[in-house]
C-alpha cells in the first residue's frame, strides 16, 4: 500500500490543527463570556435578536446600501458599520450581553485566526529588547515598552520580547515618539499580551 499522499497529510494537519484552535478558544474568557450570556437568553430575548437580525437583512441589502454610495469602498462600508452600530444600541437587557458577547469573540476570532496565524504562517516572528517596561493587567494584559530606533513594527506585529519577566508573545497595537532636546529619538510600544503563547508555541515546535 502506498503512502498518504502528501496533500492528504496537510489537510489532516490543518484539521487537527482547526480542531486545537478552536478548543483553545472556548477556554477563553470571551467565549465563556459568551456561552454564559447565551444560556441567559429568555425566549423573548431571543426574538428581539431575530427582529434585530430580520430589520439588518434588509437595511444592508446590496440596493440599500447603493442609495447611501454607489461605488466608493468606504462610504458603503461606513455605512454598514453605522446600521449595525444603531441596531446594536437599540438592543436592552441579555439581548443586548449577548450582543456584546458576541462581538468580543468575533474579534477574538478575527485576531487569533486571521491577523496572528497569518503573520506566524507567512513572517519570521520578530524579538525586541524592551526598555522602561510597564504592565497593566486586564484582559488583555498590556504591556508598554521603549526600544531603540530604528525600531518601529506595523501595528499588529507579533514579536517575541527579550526580557525573562516574559515567556509569552505580544501583538503591538500602538506606538508614540518622543525627541529628546539631544536630539535622541524614544519610541514606546504598547502592546497586548498574548497570554499562553509561550507555551502553545513550545509545543507545536517539531522535536529535534
Amino acid at each position: 500500500m502506498s503512502p498518504p499522499s502528501t496533500s492528504w497529510r496537510s489537510t489532516a494537519r490543518f484539521d487537527d490543527t482547526a480542531r486545537t484552535t478552536a478548543a483553545a478558544l472556548k477556554t477563553t474568557p470571551e467565549w465563556q463570556r459568551l456561552t454564559q450570556a447565551r444560556n441567559a437568553l429568555s425566549t423573548a430575548d431571543r426574538t428581539m435578536l431575530y427582529e434585530a437580525r430580520l430589520r439588518l437583512n434588509t437595511a444592508l441589502l446590496p440596493e440599500k446600501v447603493d442609495l447611501y454610495e454607489p461605488e466608493r469602498a468606504m462610504p458603503r462600508d461606513e455605512y454598514r458599520r453605522a446600521v449595525v452600530e444603531e441596531e446594536v444600541a437599540s438592543l436592552i437587557g441579555p439581548a443586548a450581553k449577548y450582543a456584546a458577547a458576541f462581538d468580543a469573540a468575533g474579534m477574538l476570532i478575527e485576531s487569533a485566526a486571521g491577523d496572528i496565524f497569518g503573520q506566524l504562517v507567512l513572517y519570521p516572528l520578530s524579538s525586541f529588547t524592551p526598555h522602561e517596561i510597564a504592565v497593566v493587567p486586564g484582559s488583555p494584559t498590556v504591556v508598554t515598552f521603549t526600544v531603540a530606533p530604528p525600531v518601529l513594527p506595523e501595528l499588529g506585529t507579533v514579536a517575541w520580547l527579550s526580557d525573562p519577566l516574559f515567556e509569552d508573545a505580544v501583538q503591538v497595537n500602538g506606538f508614540t515618539f518622543q525627541v529628546a532636546d539631544t536630539g535622541e529619538v524614544r519610541v514606546t510600544l504598547t502592546a497586548d499580551l498574548l497570554r499562553h503563547s509561550g507555551r502553545a508555541w513550545r509545543a507545536a515546535a517539531p522535536s529535534p
